[in-house]
């Protein structure tokens, strides 16, 4: 008897520990994209009282993100497919 209660004790702390490493791993899955988002959000250059931003995020120039205002079109568009101006339904 004192066998199988040290089994059943055995089994049951290899369970918490697979509880503990689950909750680890999702940890350690979601850090990156967490920190990658605060790098990546423009909040630290957004001014709320003008709603417009004070600087280059740091992810524009990470990504090279190149306007510094509205995208208006690039030079390079020729034209649409065939001259067709909107989607067929």
């Amino acid at each position: 008897m004192a066998g199988k209660l040290g089994l059943y004790q055995h089994f049951a702390g290899l369970r918490a520990a697979a509880r503990a490493s689950g909750n680890l791993s999702f940890i350690a899955g979601i850090v990156p994209g967490f920190a990658t988002f605060l790098a990546g959000n423009e909040q630290g250059v957004y001014d709320a009282a003008t709603r417009s931003l004070t600087g280059r995020p740091v992810s524009w120039q990470i990504s090279g993100y190149q306007p510094n205002g509205p995208v208006e079109g690039w030079n390079e568009l020729k034209g649409y497919y065939r001259g067709r101006k909107k989607a067929d339904a």
